[in-house]
């Protein structure tokens, strides 16, 4: 008796989605992350961001600080330095005039993308980012062109080293520059954002318009959350325990840093009157027992 085996049923998951059918496949539930799962009811929590704050326990605040930091204001000023250069050297190379450099929005400006507009870039992190090209460009021009006289403006100027081809990203395969400048690491991508479009499909994403695409993303996970505060501590937290762990990274077969903050949105969604410390611990344990089939 001591070793009869559990029956079938007791080994079940207790998700309810593993009787949802093997045919439905992970795009059909969307990121609706632990969904079917029972949970306790939480005792509700200051929805405000400053009783959140005030309700987290302060070893476990200082504990995240410490091994996850925010960008401090002497490193932003850096940082804002470097893509102010930036900014001035793409419009230069388009034939935009460099006045008014951080003006956001339009043509010839340049956008936060990635984890730095999601609000959860380290200190020394690489700062991605959106230069939205004039709509007179063409794609070849883009993906050419515009990269070599970037580049060359940059060495002119003698301000940045190691620059070379930002790579893709998945089926977000838009032109774009890596390189280092004034000891910041950036990734600029080029972009145009031609309204009217459809939205794309998995099968076929426009390369000149995929920057757009994925600025547009990080877009839709802030308006998502209940509270932005709550999201972007969780999301620096599992940030952290996915690199520590080795489970970061796309290029390595984990989910990237994208993949991982449409997660953490998803359990924001699920408890929104919930701080921070439960809020962790439901996602470890949403995560360990959603059904990935």
């Amino acid at each position: 008796a001591a070793h009869r085996r559990a029956s079938p049923a007791a080994m079940e998951p207790r998700s309810s989605l593993a009787s949802a059918g093997s045919n439905r496949s992970a795009l059909a539930r969307g990121v609706h992350f632990g969904e079917g799962v029972e949970w306790d009811n939480a005792a509700p929590a200051p929805s405000s961001g400053a009783q959140l704050q005030k309700s987290m326990p302060e070893q476990l605040i200082r504990e995240l600080d410490r091994i996850s930091p925010q960008v401090p204001p002497t490193r932003q000023a850096q940082i804002q330095e470097a893509l102010a250069e930036v900014l001035s050297v793409c419009r230069v190379c388009v034939g935009q005039p460099t006045g008014n450099l951080m003006q956001q929005g339009g043509e010839s400006s340049l956008l936060p993308l990635g984890s730095y507009h999601l609000g959860v870039t380290g200190p020394f992190d690489e700062i991605d980012v959106l230069f939205l090209v004039p709509a007179d460009f063409t794609p070849a021009q883009m993906s050419a062109d515009l990269p070599l006289q970037i580049t060359a403006e940059l060495h002119r100027r003698g301000v940045a080293k190691n620059v070379t081809p930002a790579g893709g990203d998945g089926l977000f395969k838009a032109p774009g520059l890596r390189f280092e400048l004034r000891g910041v690491h950036v990734k600029v991508l080029f972009s145009q954002r031609i309204p009217g479009l459809p939205q794309p499909r998995q099968e076929a994403i426009i390369q000149h318009m995929a920057g757009v695409f994925s600025r547009e993303v990080t877009d839709s996970i802030l308006a998502s959350v209940p509270n932005v505060d709550v999201f972007r501590s969780l999301l620096r937290f599992v940030r952290y325990w996915a690199k520590q762990r080795g489970v970061y990274g796309a290029f390595l077969g984990f989910p990237g840093g994208m993949a991982w903050a449409i997660c953490c949105a998803r359990i924001c969604q699920m408890y929104p009157s919930i701080d921070f410390p439960q809020l962790a611990a439901r996602f470890f344990r949403t995560l360990s027992r959603w059904d990935w089939r």
